[in-house]
């Protein structure tokens, strides 16, 4: 058994599609075109054998395509680097097996819209949602990972990578080479946040029903910076869903500033329809004001109604 780790391009629609804002922003072939194959890794497409095929920007030396894999996929941001996902007994393989033609024709569709936002560019851009789906694949030579579907494994959230494995500064797409106990590091971290971010252990109780001057529940510490770190790992950083700060501020990157993002329950704690447990999927992020605005509008609104009021696009 060899065992890699594969860095992708960050996608924050976790892997499941191309997404609109990359063309040009960076000097990559992301940046050159707009999307990049690795943007459906995570969508669980099967191919004619049956089988999952991922696609990595880095294609292995030809020694490497005969033998078995454990891969570990993540995505560098800030100088750090994150694990993403895990591919069990894979082995490489070049065109091979074909994408069935509806799953095809839903990905040129996706890169469609790309094309007619102008977020598309190279040898697909213009051409129909046919002849996109016809020319997916025949842009040159696409190196796959090829596995069972059971053996792919998308973590719930972002791991970080500890850096004495995967050096910080390492930012090119290429396979490095990890050993056994490296893999199996990097593994115990992901089991660990399973445990964690499992259905039934992610409910974390909010304490009992309590009198005050109205019904409270006390809230859980724990659940609200698991919340905020898979929050900041999908989307870069932490700001209000509803009005977007300190997204475009002078304050964006200031990493003090991520700390004034708060959590909040589109369901209130003190409501009979609120299960007394809270998952950090049940939070969204606000800043100071949209948050406190958000509490005193009645009725209740949830934070998508809130902005879609307030903050239309």
């Amino acid at each position: 058994m060899e065992y890699r780790y594969h860095k992708m391009a960050r996608n924050e629609g976790g892997w499941l599609g191309p997404m609109a804002g990359r063309l040009g922003k960076s000097a990559d072939y992301v940046g050159d075109n707009g999307f990049g194959y690795e943007d459906w890794n995570f969508a669980d497409d099967l191919w004619s054998d049956g089988k999952l095929h991922l696609y990595l920007q880095q294609q292995p030396a030809r020694a490497d395509r005969g033998k078995t894999f454990n891969i570990i996929l993540g995505y560098h941001q800030n100088q750090q680097h994150y694990a993403v996902g895990l591919c069990l007994n894979a082995t490489y393989s070049i065109g091979t097996a074909d994408l069935p033609e509806e799953a095809r024709l839903r990905r040129a569709r996706q890169l469609h819209e790309l094309d007619k936002q102008g977020q598309l560019d190279g040898p697909l851009k213009s051409l129909s949602v046919e002849q996109k789906a016809q020319q997916l694949f025949n842009t040159g030579e696409v190196c796959w990972v090829t596995l069972e579907p059971d053996n792919l494994i998308k973590l719930e959230a972002p791991i970080p990578i500890p850096a004495h494995i995967i050096r910080p500064n390492a930012n090119r797409y290429q396979l490095q080479r990890l050993d056994q106990a490296e893999f199996d590091q990097i593994a115990a971290l992901a089991e660990s946040l399973k445990s964690i971010l499992d259905p039934e252990p992610v409910s974390f109780p909010e304490g009992a029903l309590v009198a005050r001057t109205h019904l409270s529940r006390e809230r859980n510490q724990e659940v609200v910076s698991i919340a905020k770190t898979q929050f900041r790992a999908l989307h870069g950083s932490l700001h209000c869903e509803a009005c977007n700060w300190p997204k475009g501020s002078p304050l964006e990157h200031v990493e003090d500033m991520a700390d004034t993002i708060e959590a909040h329950h589109d369901i209130p704690l003190s409501s009979v329809d609120h299960s007394g447990k809270t998952s950090p999927d049940d939070l969204r992020m606000l800043c100071p004001t949209c948050h406190r605005a958000i509490h005193r509008l009645r009725p209740w609104l949830k934070t998508r109604d809130f902005k879609a009021a307030y903050f239309p696009d």
